[in-house]
């Protein structure tokens, strides 16, 4: 009980001086995050949120996944819990600044997609902020079925073809989606650690005050460890009563390997006091069983 490896305290003591982008089987233990003051609290006044919004997104994107629950359950509980992973990602940009920050995990089916998507639409909440949506799993890459849309031109051709703009699709009058693309023949992790790649991610940078970059999860490919070098830094998605303890730490310690940045970690699935399923955020974890 209370056992924290020595890679996730390293995590935590490097977060503040960490590579920022300058041109961006055991039976699953129990994985539990300690919430902050004012966490689970969104801020509801600072954002443009609504029946009315929602309703608006939903006639023009009709096909969205049920499980977008910002747009399709935006007054409910679980939306709030996105809203306020928002509000700890702003808090700790003081200043402003134009970030790029991928969401991850250890392995498939952790929520990580749904994640990405539910906090981009949670940002575009607010009107001052122009966001994208990035889905940088070139290999098999999901968010345009969640979003309903049909296969375009993406972050692949874009590197591949050096596109002299950004094949951008608008999903709100400030959320932008940039679609995986066709990779062709090329080799995902050639392309991605490219000059034009780098370029790109500066681009999207220099454009957008958040992009949020879906990426494969860690210990399946090397992708990860590829983008992270062109974001301020990354996400973790942990999902309780399913990531498993030794996946997790060594989804950490190559991150670490590839001095990425590790902002934090959202971890998904756990109950709260009033019964509902909570998103909490930290930039460490505790593991025990």
């Amino acid at each position: 009980m209370g056992i924290i490896s020595d890679a996730l305290k390293k995590a935590g003591r490097e977060r503040g001086s960490a590579r920022r982008y300058d041109p961006a089987s055991e039976d699953a233990p129990i994985v539990d995050v300690p919430t902050f003051g004012g966490l689970l609290g969104g801020e509801r006044d600072e954002a443009s949120t609504g029946e009315d919004r929602a309703h608006t997104i939903l006639a023009s994107m009709p096909g969205l996944d049920e499980r977008i629950v910002t747009v399709r359950q935006s007054e409910g509980m679980e939306a709030e819990q996105f809203r306020a992973l928002r509000t700890r990602l702003l808090n700790q940009n003081p200043d402003n600044e134009h970030r790029v920050i991928a969401v991850t995990s250890s392995a498939p089916r952790e929520g990580k997609s749904l994640t990405t998507v539910n906090l981009a639409f949670a940002l575009a909440e607010l009107k001052h902020l122009r966001v994208c949506l990035v889905d940088g799993d070139v290999r098999r890459g999901c968010l345009s079925q969640m979003l309903s849309l049909p296969p375009e031109q993406g972050l692949a051709d874009m590197i591949r073809e050096d596109l002299p703009c950004l094949p951008l699709r608008s999903l709100t009058p400030n959320l932008s989606y940039l679609a995986p693309g066709n990779m062709g023949d090329e080799n995902a992790a050639e392309i991605l650690s490219s000059a034009v790649a780098q370029n790109v991610f500066d681009d999207l940078r220099k454009r957008f005050h958040y992009v949020l970059v879906d990426t494969p999860p860690v210990n399946t490919v090397a992708d990860v460890g590829i983008i992270g070098q062109n974001c301020y830094g990354v996400i973790m998605i942990v999902r309780m009563h399913h990531t498993h303890e030794p996946m997790a730490k060594r989804a950490v310690k190559q991150l670490q390997a590839n001095n990425v940045n590790i902002l934090g970690c959202v971890a998904l699935g756990r109950h709260d006091d009033a019964g509902a399923y909570g998103y909490y955020y930290d930039r460490y974890y505790n593991y025990y069983r």
